[in-house]
């Protein structure tokens, strides 16, 4: 499925800038105000709204009405609880880069750092997952008709989101450049 494709290709993406991150979060010296917020943004906007929000609104249904005793359990209580712990330390993230610019107290940076190690952790090991067990589901078990759905519901989206994709693919190139 190119959707899947697409999806896994994101994911690189998403864990290229993981790797940044955990870079930052180990030496907090390295801190840069607006790389900051460049960082909090493509984990809000790249890899929640336009990779997750994909998932959850094209692929994670198709899943669910192909067969919804096997993909329940994976999807809800799983996927979509590691979507919401990523989007609470994303939240979380933007809050203390906020709080450290007004006030200037380490204290927020250190916090700041606890939560990137944790952002990293559940990002890398959740499209892990993805890609190496709930994609293979997916193109198993879907059919071609929903394969097919899947394809064009995504290549929709990328369609509509195109500029703001790329847009986070630049601010990755630019945080890889730099760090």
């Amino acid at each position: 499925m190119k959707a899947v494709e697409i999806m896994m290709e994101e994911h690189r993406n998403i864990r290229r800038m993981l790797v940044k991150m955990k870079k930052i979060a180990n030496d907090m010296s390295l801190y840069q105000s607006e790389d900051m917020k460049d960082i909090v943004e493509f984990c809000h906007g790249y890899a929640d709204e336009h990779h997750h929000m994909k998932e959850e609104k094209i692929l994670f249904p198709e899943m669910l009405k192909c067969n919804y005793e096997l993909f329940e359990g994976m999807i809800n209580h799983v996927m979509l609880v590691e979507h919401d712990n990523g989007r609470e330390h994303v939240r979380n993230m933007a809050a203390l880069v906020n709080d450290y610019e007004e006030h200037k107290d380490e204290r927020y940076l250190e916090r700041l750092s606890f939560e990137m190690k944790a952002y990293c952790e559940v990002l890398k090991e959740h499209t892990e997952k993805e890609d190496e067990c709930l994609y293979q589901f997916a193109e198993n078990a879907l059919s071609d008709n929903a394969k097919q759905r899947v394809d064009a519901l995504s290549l929709e989206w990328e369609s509509l989101n195109k500029e703001r994709a790329d847009h986070f693919v630049e601010v990755l190139h630019h945080i890889e450049k730099a760090y």
